[in-house]
């Protein structure tokens, strides 16, 4: 799980990130101090530019470690609730035409019922947002390969410990028949070879669950280059009991799986799938960059949350998937290859 700070900004927008751990420094400032006079009080009161008893509210806020956007308050920025009978009605138009519908049909008739029955009718994007999370493949199905890695830029550009301001892009191994996020990474600018070592690495590292009977081989999609490197990565997947599928590495195709499984937003993040390979300088509008660490630790626990809100099953981490055996001879195969 993330530090305290991190935890606050699960639920914030990335353009008030800065604002929140600036405010969530000032208080965790004012805790240190072992015995607070009301000078105290007021001296990070004033920092914060709101009254003494605000910044009692505040306080309390922190220590319980409520999601940072209730600490900054802005009110323009909450996020709105859906009205039950529109939801409701959104589940039920997409049950009945499926998964697979075109969004144009799916809104058409949301907005026929809704507008028959005398609800608000849902925005756009929550009929996307829940189209896309219908498309996750069912068990059972097998026109997809059982894991993918995928690359998808988000809005927000963070800071290398050496000051470099860059696009920050997650790198994601799913899991396709439960939409399950095994392992990630989130660097810094175009994603390759060394994006998706780490993204398995970081699968690998995740603890067996109860485990379950490994079906070898299994079938991994992923984009790949030219570089010699690429034929090493095969070479350790084939020892591990990964079936290699490689597919050229294309803008187009960047972060078409990620969405698909986690929708338009990583939180409160939003995804920027034409930012995957683009250069920081010919991306606009992405607001002040942030800490790469601090960006690091909060996508981890969005990603954290979002798993364990995830039906229960058999296949909890790539070491179920694989089994014992093979899950240590892909750990020692990529051993040696550089990662993030």
């Amino acid at each position: 799980m993330a530090e305290a700070f991190e935890e606050q900004l699960v639920g914030v927008p990335p353009h008030l990130w800065p604002q929140t751990l600036e405010r969530a420094a000032i208080i965790a400032k004012y805790l240190k101090i072992a015995n607070p006079t009301v000078a105290d009080v007021d001296e990070h009161a004033r920092k914060l530019g709101i009254r003494r008893r605000y910044f009692y509210v505040l306080v309390r806020i922190f220590r319980e470690r409520r999601a940072a956007r209730t600490i900054d308050i802005d009110k323009q920025y909450k996020r709105a609730v859906i009205d039950p009978e529109a939801s409701a009605t959104v589940e039920e138009v997409i049950a009945e035409l499926g998964p697979d519908a075109k969004l144009a049909h799916v809104k058409e008739e949301v907005q026929r019922r809704c507008r028959d029955r005398g609800i608000t009718l849902p925005s756009s994007t929550t009929i996307r947002t829940r189209l896309n999370a219908a498309r996750v493949v069912n068990p059972g199905t097998n026109f997809l390969p059982d894991l993918i890695v995928d690359h998808c830029g988000l809005k927000l550009q963070a800071t290398d410990p050496n000051g470099v301001v860059e696009t920050a892009v997650l790198t994601a191994l799913i899991h396709t028949p439960t939409g399950r996020v095994m392992g990630h990474y989130l660097g810094l600018g175009s994603p390759g070879a060394t994006a998706m070592i780490s993204a398995i690495n970081n699968a690998l590292s995740q603890p067996a669950g109860a485990g379950c009977r490994a079906r070898l081989p299994v079938e991994l999609r992923f984009h790949a280059g030219q570089e010699p490197i690429w034929d090493t990565i095969i070479d350790a997947l084939q020892q591990g009991g990964i079936k290699p599928l490689p597919r050229e590495i294309s803008d187009r195709s960047a972060g078409r799986s990620i969405t698909r499984v986690l929708g338009l937003k990583l939180g409160r993040i939003p995804f920027a799938p034409r930012a995957t390979f683009k250069a920081p300088q010919s991306v606009r509008g992405f607001g002040t960059a942030v800490s790469l660490d601090q960006v690091r630790l909060t996508v981890a626990e969005i990603l954290d949350q979002r798993n364990a809100s995830l039906p229960s099953n058999d296949v909890a981490s790539l070491r179920d998937l694989l089994g014992r055996n093979a899950a240590r001879q892909l750990e020692k195969s990529l051993a040696g290859l550089p990662n993030g």
